[in-house]
């Protein structure tokens, strides 16, 4: 079912302050300052907006066919909808808090969504009907596994979670006291990398859940772990952190290879750190993202960085392109750029949020790109 268009975010207005005149350009955003009012036109690049959140948009997923998508936001909703013409599929109801993670499982079989009072809630994709749903603290990262309808989330209290979906059986992985910031299911389907607030790493054998490798003391991270990545085919782990830092950890030994400092030094009072990391799956490299906007690419081998690209305002997050050196850069003022690796230069742009992107995903077979914004919307871009 369509839904209403909801009134623009906080800051925004059309001509009269209130609601859209017919005689205004629907295209063109009015801001109000203090002193004068400025009319400032509204180029979009997308092939499609869903418009049914009341808030910020924090998370949102494609299925593997790329038809549906699913949102979550601060409106304490999430919704299933279709990816031709923005209408829901179904709402993810019950949820009493900002919605911050939401996807489908391997099969697309179910959907997951998790809110920050930690509430956790499994839907049937096919008949829109709640399967099964769990109580926990409050989450900061929910994952499937790739091959299995199991779920992962972690949490504040520093546990990490396993449910076996649909019968929901559980398995924990125990804290060492602190919060689990970040975690992500290892491609060979039976670890899970997670890291703490307190800058550690722990690898866990998700079918004892064991703890297996760790991660710790001078080797460990200063401050929290932010993000991680895992390559596709040789055992690498890429972490970044709040200090402003990146590890390369091999896999089967836990052992750091090598501490990359993103950081540049202008930015060093402000207290830089990495928000988004990734690995190339055809070339030896990876690259970094920061809150100031700093994208290096890390030349793995030779341990140098390959290009460094400046961008004027925070990345939110990045995704490598498999099998090239171009990197998706989703940044706080709503645009979606593509930079080649190589030479640190903007390929692409795509404009259409008014406000910053919070979450992008690019389909399976790399043809479109879904962005949630802190304007209330999810958009569907072309890549080609």
């Amino acid at each position: 079912m369509p839904c209403d268009t909801p009134p623009p975010p906080p800051g925004l207005g059309t001509a009269d302050g209130d609601d859209m005149d017919e005689d205004v350009d629907e295209q063109a955003y009015w801001i109000v300052n203090e002193d004068d009012i400025e009319e400032i036109p509204l180029n979009d690049d997308s092939i499609l907006t869903f418009e049914c959140h009341r808030d910020s948009v924090f998370c949102c997923n494609f299925n593997k066919n790329g038809d549906l998508a699913v949102s979550g936001g601060q409106d304490d909703k999430a919704f299933v909808w279709n990816t031709t013409n923005a209408e829901t599929k179904f709402e993810c109801t019950g949820h009493s808090e900002s919605v911050i993670a939401a996807d489908f499982s391997y099969d697309d079989s179910f959907v997951a969504t998790a809110d920050m009072n930690g509430f956790v809630q499994v839907w049937n994709v096919n008949s829109g009907s709640k399967v099964c749903d769990f109580d926990t603290s409050e989450i900061m990262w929910m994952e499937w596994h790739n091959t299995e309808n199991m779920l992962f989330a972690g949490t504040t209290d520093g546990c990490c979670w396993k449910w076996g979906i649909p019968d929901g059986e559980t398995s924990l992985f125990q804290t060492h006291g602190f919060g689990s910031s970040s975690g992500k299911l290892l491609p060979d389907g039976c670890t899970c990398a997670i890291g703490y607030m307190d800058g550690s790493i722990k690898l866990w054998d998700i079918s004892n859940c064991c703890s297996i490798g760790n991660v710790s003391g001078p080797a460990a991270h200063k401050k929290s772990v932010l993000c991680l990545a895992c390559h596709p085919n040789n055992g690498l782990i890429l972490s970044g952190s709040e200090d402003g830092t990146a590890k390369l950890i091999k896999q089967s030994t836990s052992k750091v290879l090598w501490t990359l400092d993103c950081t540049d030094v202008q930015n060093a009072v402000n207290g830089e750190s990495v928000e988004s990391v990734g690995f190339f799956d055809s070339h030896p490299h990876a690259a970094t993202g920061t809150n100031c906007g700093n994208l290096i690419i890390w030349d793995i081998p030779s341990q140098v960085k390959r290009s460094t690209c400046k961008l004027e305002v925070a990345i939110v997050k990045l995704i490598c392109d498999k099998n090239s050196h171009l990197i998706y850069v989703g940044s706080a003022n709503g645009e979606l750029e593509l930079y080649d690796g190589r030479t640190g230069h903007c390929e692409k742009k795509w404009a259409g949020h008014e406000l910053s992107i919070l979450d992008f995903t690019l389909s399976r077979d790399g043809e479109k790109i879904l962005t949630s914004s802190d304007d209330y919307s999810c958009k569907i871009f072309k890549v080609r």
